[in-house]
């Protein structure tokens, strides 16, 4: 099973490399949805590099032709209702440092957590994968 080490095996500095660790996410999880299969660790590698859209918001801006092509790849994967549920997550998809999840999910651990169902948000959001959930270590 794949664990982060460090913010490199999360999601890359940059917006075009979010964009890329995003779009990679997607297709990735897409397969992993079409076989019924849980990740390898070289998937979850590839999935933890996930960041949502909150970063990167440009991508659904038809105004901003610097990012024409990034727009015309994601159109290709998602279909019209994944991309407005996508773009509405420009407004409320933030970023919590890796550090704060891994103390919360610690301290969890010494109020006596040693495993089981969590609900994830994120999840429910239908926007992609969530950091705070690949920073479980129980």
């Amino acid at each position: 099973m794949f664990r982060p080490a460090s913010q490199e095996d999360l999601a890359p500095s940059g917006a075009k490399a979010r964009f890329d660790a995003n779009l990679d996410a997607i297709t990735v999880a897409r397969r992993l949805t079409a076989e019924g299969r849980t990740g390898n660790e070289d998937e979850q590698r590839r999935l933890a590099r996930w960041s949502s859209w909150g970063a990167i918001p440009q991508v659904f801006d038809d105004t901003n032709t610097d990012w024409t092509r990034e727009r015309a790849l994601l159109r290709e994967v998602l279909d019209e209702a994944e991309w407005r549920a996508a773009e509405r997550t420009t407004i409320n998809a933030h970023y919590t440092d890796p550090a704060y999840v891994t103390e919360m999910w610690a301290a969890l651990g010494r109020l006596g957590f040693t495993g089981g169902d969590v609900l994830e948000p994120a999840f429910m959001r239908k926007s992609g994968v969530s950091r705070d959930i690949r920073c479980l270590t129980a």
